[in-house]
């Protein structure tokens, strides 16, 4: 019947999950009460996501999860409940950082430098580059890094054609689009936050490529500490 996955994002506010098949979205599920903690939701979201598909957790051929960088807190519970799945079950995982959930969407032969820029702390973003012209099967970062919005456009000079894109890219619209080589996308376009059918394309393709891990090997993917203050 096909490679039979669950994927978790506990990385923001939202708390996102889908199953799908050879790497096609078959459920998916959004939780926004950004007031319940997702501690207290997301165990029982995929229970009832779960009985929907009529799928059991044994079932699964894989996991996947976005690693961050997001919500420090978030991480750790999406990244829990997935190790224990994956302990328990005997089962991979795949590991999609958030910076390439949120590229992936906008990856063509043509396409220009790719910028996912996220909100960090303060005048920080996370971003990183890929391309020009990057696959998804060659998505290697040129940088991933936390950095002040004001040393981006430095970083990006050397490329002629940039295309930005996230909360980051949005909340610092104005600064970056002054920049002849940068363009934000617009805010009504899809591509500011993952693209579920990309992420699960991109993961079914590495979990085909052998390209997973267990449970033990599993982390984080923070860019910095938690605890790590804004000079």
């Amino acid at each position: 019947m096909g490679d039979k996955a669950l994927y978790i994002d506990t990385t923001g506010l939202s708390l996102n999950l889908s199953v799908a098949i050879d790497g096609k979205v078959m459920l998916e599920e959004s939780n926004r009460q950004h007031k319940v903690p997702h501690s207290r939701n997301l165990l029982l979201e995929i229970d009832a996501l779960l009985a929907k598909a009529q799928w059991s957790l044994s079932a699964l051929d894989y996991l996947v999860v976005l690693v961050g960088p997001g919500s420090y807190t978030g991480l750790r519970i999406g990244l829990a409940a997935t190790k224990a799945f994956a302990l328990v079950f005997n089962r991979s995982i795949v590991p999609i950082n958030t910076l390439e959930a949120v590229a992936c969407y906008h990856l063509t032969k043509n396409s220009p430098l790719l910028v996912p820029c996220l909100v960090a702390r303060s005048q920080e973003v996370y971003a990183a580059a890929f391309g020009p012209h990057a696959s998804i099967d060659c998505l290697e970062p040129h940088f991933s890094q936390v950095i002040e919005i004001d040393e981006l456009p430095k970083l990006l000079e050397r490329w002629p054609e940039v295309l930005t894109f996230g909360s980051g890219a949005l909340l610092h619209e104005k600064f970056l689009a002054k920049n002849s080589n940068i363009k934000v996308l617009p805010s009504e376009e899809i591509g500011h936050e993952p693209h579920l059918p990309s992420v699960l394309c991109l993961a079914h393709g590495r979990y085909q490529a052998g390209l997973f891990m267990n449970a033990k090997a599993l982390s984080a993917y923070y860019l910095r500490g938690p605890s790590l203050k804004t000079k």
